[in-house]
Formats: C-alpha cells, structure tokens, sequence
C-alpha cells in the first residue's frame, strides 16, 4: 500500500509537470507596472527567492522547480505570490527557486512576507543603491538578506529565523526581534529597536538622528562610529549595559547611566528589562 502511495504521489508530480494548466489555470508571471502602482507585496513561503532590479517597465517571475507563481495586479498595488500543492512539499522533490525582476527605477513601497525559505533583494551596488519610499519585512521563519538600499521608512518584524541587512541608509528605521539572530551592517539613519528574545547586532556608519533600544530578553551589540555625538541614557532592570566609550559628565548606579560623548548631539536611549546591551 505504501507502494502504491508512493507512486500516486509520483503520477501527479508528473501530470503537474506536463500539464501545467491544470494546476494555474489563469495565472500569470509578469504585469506592466504602471504609474498608478504604489506598492509591490510578495507572500514568500517555502522556496528560495531572489528580487533583482533592472532596467524594465514590468514585474516576471521565474520559477524554477515545484508550485506556481503568480504576479496579478490588484487596485493600486501588484501582488507577488508562490504557492505549493501539498504532494510538492515532500522532502524529495527538488527546492524550487524564484527569481522575480522589478524595474530598478520602482521608488514607492514595497511589502514582503516571508514564511520559511529565503529572500534575497539587493540594489545594483552601494553606490548604486535602490531607492524607495518605504518597506517593510514580516519573517516568521527562514532567512533574509538586504542591501544596497536607500528608503524613507524602513520597518522589520522577525518572529524567528536569520535576518541580514548590509548597506542601507533610511530616515527611520524599525527593528523588532522576538526570536531568531539580526545582523544589520553599515547602518545609516534613526534608529528603533525593540528585542524580547534573540540576538541583535547594528554596526552604525554614520550616528544621523536618535537611537531607541529596548530589551525585554536577550542580546543587543550596538556598534557606533568612533566621531559620534551623543548623549546615553541608560535604564535597567535586570540586566546588563555594557559601555566602551569615555563619556564626559558620567554617571553610573545599579539601574542608570548617563554621560555624554564628542557634542552629545543625538540620543541613544537604552532600556533593559532582563538581558544584555553592549555599546561599542
């Protein structure tokens, strides 16, 4: 009986494969993005997925491997989307893989779920940066990667997994960690982050504007320049604030700190309810 199991599974794992039409009837992988689109949304789930922008005027799909993609325009936004039968889940059938094209030129928002498996969206380079207005990032599971970006308003919501960022400069900038690792490297602009369990790791480039961090539980590695201007405001606890830099006017008990360094310019304000910031 198992057998036989086996080789039904096989038989339409063959059929979805030569008919294509029977399982995506009316879907489509590519749309013109016009100038009424103003925001691109992707549900990514179990597939590895890479964003690539380009010189085009449309969003394509390619999808190489199990389940169907479809890219369908919906009101004022384009919405992006991969999904798998349940046979095609079986652990050994083949890792599908997406690679979606966007017109590099694209600068309203974007919004990206991501439940298991992986994404991957860079701009050309650091000097060539994607510029956007604002995005946003839900994970619940798997592994993100960002960089070479320029946004307005940049928002991430990890509920566990692996989320990597390198090369982004934004205006405000929301990170929130409830399970999982985040390493975010030559950040440029506000800061808000809120860790209940985790590890979180920012290395600033530049220290523009304020910097908010709370931990609930876990680890924080703030990394700032070495030129930076700021005042600390430290509040915990139970916990640890660990701090490397020779503050002027410095102040320290069980549950405060306080002390400025250079000008003093910009807050850094640090809360610990139970875990561990260390400032560098």
């Amino acid at each position: 009986m198992i057998f036989l199991v086996i080789i039904g599974i096989g038989l339409l794992f063959t059929i979805s494969n030569s008919i294509p039409s029977l399982f995506a009837h009316g879907k489509s992988n590519h749309t013109k993005v016009t100038k009424g689109i103003d925001t691109l949304e992707f549900h990514i789930s179990s597939v590895e997925a890479k964003v690539v922008p380009e010189k085009r005027s449309d969003i394509k799909a390619e999808l190489s491997g199990q389940g169907s993609v479809n890219v369908e325009q919906i009101g004022n936004k384009i919405m992006i989307e991969y999904k798998r039968k349940w046979f095609e889940q079986i652990g050994f059938f083949n890792s599908p893989k997406i690679t979606i094209y966007i017109p590099e030129d694209y600068n309203k928002s974007m919004d990206i779920s991501v439940s298991s498996g992986s994404l991957k969206f860079a701009g050309v380079s650091k000097n060539r940066p994607m510029e956007l207005k604002d995005l946003s990032i839900h994970t619940g599971s798997g592994h993100v990667d960002f960089s070479n970006l320029n946004v307005d308003t940049f928002t991430s919501v990890v509920s566990s997994g692996n989320f990597e960022m390198n090369s982004v400069k934004t205006d405000s900038g929301d990170f929130q960690l409830s399970s999982g690792r985040m390493v975010v490297k030559h950040y440029i602009g506000e800061l808000q982050a809120e860790v209940s369990s985790g590890l979180f790791n920012i290395q600033l480039d530049e220290l523009t504007a304020s910097a908010d961090v709370t931990v609930r539980s876990g680890s924080v590695n703030l990394d700032l320049p070495e030129d930076a201007n700021f005042t600390l405001h430290g509040k915990v606890s139970s916990g640890v604030i660990n701090n490397s830099f020779q503050l002027k006017n410095a102040s320290s008990s069980h549950k405060n700190m306080e002390g400025t360094y250079g000008s003093g310019k910009h807050p850094v304000n640090l809360q610990v309810s139970s875990g561990i910031i260390t400032v560098q």
